[in-house]
């Protein structure tokens, strides 16, 4: 139990910390990072849809997207 103990308050040390980093950011690296985030995201739901259509024809899976 002592360890899952030591697991949650890491964790929510972690958590606190990425928050006061957060807040303490500029509002255009915000907006920013939005952008650096969705791109892999694209990337990984593009190659689901390839998967599931079983092509690599991008103008079908845009159409699919």
């Amino acid at each position: 139990m002592e360890h899952q103990d030591t697991i949650e308050q890491l964790a929510t040390a972690t958590y606190h910390d990425k928050v006061i980093r957060a807040r303490a950011e500029d509002p255009s690296e915000k907006f920013m990072a939005g952008f650096r985030l969705s791109e892999p995201a694209l990337a990984f739901t593009k190659a689901e849809i390839a998967a599931e259509l079983v092509t690599h024809d991008e103008e079908k899976i845009m159409q699919a997207l």
